[in-house]
């Protein structure tokens, strides 16, 4: 079962649609404190990864032992989804990207201890290590791109949700599964 936890390290504003779930604000204090106190042995790499993997490694830690949702603050969320969540797989996000449709890590729910964020955050660490990866771009070995791998080899572990459960142009619903269309502001 994923625990009615919402996390995000930005300000998010959809707690009206949901009344009886916790929020939680890491701010880089907390942060610090949860890794060293959960995830000691990791404790070198988090004080010496970039910035955004760094918000990568923690969100993948924070689920990993809590479980719930994490959003990203740039989501417009206009309806309380949670009822669509599969409490056993990893949910996650679609995006229309370059003609096509791809994960999306805005929104991630997951029961807490899931074997397979232990794999992504083995898979960010082990990823970030090699020489060869422009460190600069954290995207190319960061949370999405181990996800994606993972996703590739355990499809039935995951339930990708359609973006229209956010707020989506109306021009993009042919793209998504027609019957989870949540488009409340017309746009």
């Amino acid at each position: 079962m994923i625990d009615k936890i919402i996390h995000s390290f930005d300000t998010i504003s959809c707690q009206n649609l949901f009344d009886d779930f916790v929020f939680i604000h890491w701010t880089e204090k907390e942060v610090e404190d949860f890794i060293t106190k959960n995830y000691e042995d990791k404790i070198k790499f988090f004080k010496n990864i970039n910035f955004y993997l760094k918000k990568d490694f923690v969100k993948t830690c924070i689920l990993h032992r809590y479980g719930g949702v994490f959003i990203n603050g740039n989501l417009d969320i206009q309806k309380n989804f949670y009822k669509n969540l599969d409490p056993v797989r990893f949910n996650i996000l679609e995006r229309y990207e370059n003609n096509k449709v791809s994960l999306d890590d805005s929104m991630v729910a997951i029961e807490n201890n899931m074997q397979g964020l232990m794999i992504v955050l083995d898979s960010i660490i082990n990823n970030s290590l090699f020489e060869k990866i422009n460190k600069n771009n954290y995207k190319d070995y960061g949370f999405l791109n181990c996800v994606e791998e993972l996703y590739k080899t355990s499809k039935d572990a995951f339930k990708v949700l359609p973006h229209t459960q956010f707020n989506v142009k109306k021009t993009d619903i042919d793209l998504y599964n027609k019957e989870q269309v949540y488009i409340l502001n017309g746009t």
